[in-house]
């Protein structure tokens, strides 16, 4: 290889990338998982890097692929430059315990989020999170985040991972007896005279008839968070997200009204910025919070970009 190769074409430095990623990991997928790139492109780059070289760096066997001995050498050579370009960076950056600032909104970072937060310093020890608290859904931008927990559309340049799909309850305080008939009913609608589609649409999916349910009266407030505590308080029956009720169902504090639930037409996603996906802290994150999705009930697939 002529000397200053690299200096003259920096796509060489790319190709020796993608060839370290393949190296480490064993599949082409995986390192183009990890790089943010596709199969095919990884795999131009690893031919480029063998034209280049003048040599032969992995060689298949079977199905899978096996790097040659001059292979081995390279890939060796590179985790070590690699790393310690990693850790020039973070001494420049001062900071050699990575932190990630998480942006969620008030109701998912206390009731979802927070009791997860152990699993995570298990998996992730090194990293650390500094949660920001939003009243609504947070603004997506660098300022006020890196990452983000929202229930808002997947805005473009963003990437996504949808955790789960937002299910509502209807709850209400236990009474020691069976309870029947009409119930004052409480809306997260604070326009005027309200219709509270939410409660009609529960009503039809639950297979209830909404004036047989509801007594008249409405108690209105402008979050769940502020829902579920009324109802806590025998001030009404409530309908807010399964995993708002979660704990005080579980403990009895509160019971269901019926055993149905229906989707509220919003999804949970993890979001950062498309071009800092690629980023060794997002990404980590990034695979935990795929990692949480088997564990809950209901699912939707990964967004797009």
């Amino acid at each position: 290889m002529q000397p200053n190769l690299i200096r003259k074409d920096p796509r060489l430095l790319r190709s020796l990338q993608c060839f370290e990623a393949v190296a480490r990991l064993g599949s082409l997928a995986a390192a183009a998982d990890e790089l943010g790139i596709t199969v095919s492109a990884i795999s131009h780059q690893l031919r480029t890097l063998g034209e280049q070289l003048g040599e032969k760096l992995i060689e298949k066997q079977g199905r899978r692929l096996a790097l040659t001995p001059k292979g081995r050498d390279v890939a060796e050579q590179l985790r070590t430059a690699f790393r310690g370009i990693e850790n020039m960076v973070s001494d420049v950056v001062g900071q050699s315990r990575q932190t990630v600032r998480v942006a969620v909104c008030s109701s998912f970072g206390p009731a979802w989020l927070v009791p997860r937060m152990g699993q995570l310093r298990d998996a992730l020890p090194d990293l650390s999170i500094e949660l920001r608290l939003y009243a609504d859904q947070p603004e997506l931008t660098h300022e006020a985040a890196d990452a983000f927990v929202t229930a808002e559309p997947v805005q473009p340049g963003y990437y996504a991972i949808a955790l789960f799909e937002e299910m509502l309850v209807c709850v209400e305080k236990p009474v020691s007896k069976i309870r029947t008939g009409k119930r004052r009913l409480i809306s997260t609608d604070v326009a005027p005279d309200p219709v509270d589609e939410e409660w009609r649409l529960f009503c039809r999916n639950a297979g209830i008839e909404f004036e047989s349910l509801h007594n008249g009266e409405w108690l209105n407030c402008s979050h769940y968070l502020l829902a579920i505590e009324m109802a806590k308080s025998g001030l009404g029956t409530a309908l807010v997200p399964e995993y708002l009720a979660e704990s005080a169902l579980r403990s009895g504090e509160l019971a269901r009204l019926c055993p149905e639930s229906h989707p509220s037409g919003r999804t949970y996603n993890f979001c950062c910025k498309v071009n800092r996906s690629h980023e060794t802290a997002l990404r980590r994150l990034a695979r935990w919070m795929r990692s949480l999705r088997p564990q809950v009930a209901h699912l939707t697939a990964i967004a797009a970009e």
